[in-house]
């Protein structure tokens, strides 16, 4: 299903599969675009979750954008030592991690409205030699 506006176009998306898995992909759907709205469902007895999102994304390069101005939306990814945390609930930590990134984010110059959602939080892998 999808729904466009002169500026914008959202898309809603619904992924069935392992909980990973569906992660990863909305994790990679981030970098499209905003992702605003994100729900997962209770594992199935097959242990698989149901996840829709609603991703907005720029309806195309013909969308007028003010000369000073730019909305952008940026996707990170990084590795955290989760033990420093482990003293908070799950909502703790997501409203922490959401929280420091938006202050890193405001600290860029011109930089304003500064928001940070967590997409996903999976396991890390061990670097490659």
């Amino acid at each position: 299903m999808s729904s466009s506006s002169p500026d914008r176009s959202i898309t809603r998306v619904e992924l069935t599969g392992a909980p990973g898995g569906v992660d990863q992909l909305v994790s990679a759907m981030s970098g499209t675009g905003e992702i605003i709205h994100d729900s997962r469902s209770e594992p199935n007895a097959r242990g698989e979750v149901t996840g829709i999102a609603e991703v907005v994304t720029a309806s195309g390069p013909d969308v007028p954008v003010p000369p000073a101005t730019a909305r952008v939306t940026l996707q990170a990814v990084f590795t955290i030592d989760l033990s420093l945390w482990e003293d908070l609930s799950a909502e703790e930590t997501r409203s922490r991690l959401e929280e420091s990134t938006a202050e890193l984010l405001r600290a860029v110059p011109g930089s304003s409205h500064a928001q940070a959602r967590v997409v996903s939080v999976l396991q890390a892998h061990a670097p490659q030699p």
